[in-house]
């Protein structure tokens, strides 16, 4: 079946923003989470589901907002592929856009609900590049990152955190360490060489599907003049 113009066009202006090609289930993180919600900018939603159609947002809670659905190791309750479907039938549109997250951790039938996305014109696919379901847009991660970055949002790490890279935050943080070792030694003028320096848990690393998101409505927003 042949995709309707309107949702090529979507596609294609969002692979020319991302410098990508399109492409054509491993166990998620184990308890069960709240549903998490964040206001983003530019009015975009961030919705992280864990069961479908349980999470879905209600109308009043999306109101015609561009979001993104994480739907990322969501599991799938009764009805997951029929109520997905409608949802986002109702909810997306080329100027609401819904950016669908998913990987191998989506439940297949949560993923069949994304099977009949040629009739939802605003409704973009994204994922890690190499597995079974075929996003839209493909991103490059290990799924151990993926998960990592997955679970950090939902243990107090701030989506800025997650999305934002910074190139040289390791050789500030060595410049940081060695100034707090002169500082230590200076103070009663020999340096504690023999106690190790404290180690600070490794950053979590850059959700990539959500980072490639946040992108495509940054482009796609400065497209429609927002």
């Amino acid at each position: 079946m042949t995709a309707p113009p309107m949702r090529l066009l979507l596609i294609a202006g969002c692979l020319a923003l991302a410098g990508v090609a399109p492409l054509r289930s491993a166990p998620g993180p184990s308890g069960s989470s709240p549903v998490l919600e964040r206001t983003l900018k530019d009015g975009l939603l961030y919705f992280r589901l864990h069961s479908v159609p349980g999470d879905l947002p209600a109308a009043a809670a999306v109101q015609k907002h561009p979001c993104i659905l994480d739907l990322r190791y969501a599991q799938a309750a009764t009805g997951a592929t029929t109520v997905l479907a409608g949802w986002l039938k109702f909810h997306a549109s080329t100027h609401e856009p819904v950016f669908a997250l998913v990987n191998e951790g989506t439940a297949p039938a949560v993923l069949a609900g994304l099977g009949h996305r040629n009739s939802v014109p605003g409704l973009l696919i994204i994922g890690v590049a190499g597995q079974p379901f075929a996003p839209d847009i493909t991103v490059e991660q290990s799924p151990d990152d993926e998960r990592r970055a997955y679970r950090a949002l939902e243990t107090g790490t701030s989506i800025a955190a997650l999305t934002t890279d910074h190139p040289n935050k390791q050789r500030n943080d060595e410049a940081s360490l060695a100034r707090d070792r002169e500082a230590d030694a200076g103070a009663d003028g020999e340096d504690d060489s023999d106690q190790p320096p404290a180690v600070k848990p490794p950053s979590p690393p850059i959700d990539a599907a959500l980072q490639m998101a946040l992108d495509l409505h940054r482009g796609l927003s400065a497209l429609h003049g927002r």
